[in-house]
């Protein structure tokens, strides 16, 4: 049986992923990687996830001394 909402949401993290909404998008694709029962579909989310990876926004919070 195949899970209608894990294929709901491998569809919308592809129209995140094309509307550069690359967090929500990786997000999405993470998610579906640990709870999607659909073998080849979780296996394309991975990969989807590892390629947005590098393209993620990241912050640096950087504590300095209050002497």
């Amino acid at each position: 049986a195949l899970e209608p909402a894990r294929g709901t949401l491998y569809n919308l993290a592809i129209c995140h992923e094309k509307l550069g909404k690359i967090a929500t998008a990786w997000a999405e694709f993470v998610e579906l990687t640990r709870t999607d029962s659909n073998e080849a579909r979780s296996k394309d989310a991975k990969q989807r996830a590892t390629a947005l990876s590098p393209r993620l926004p990241k912050m640096r919070i950087m504590r300095t001394s209050a002497d």
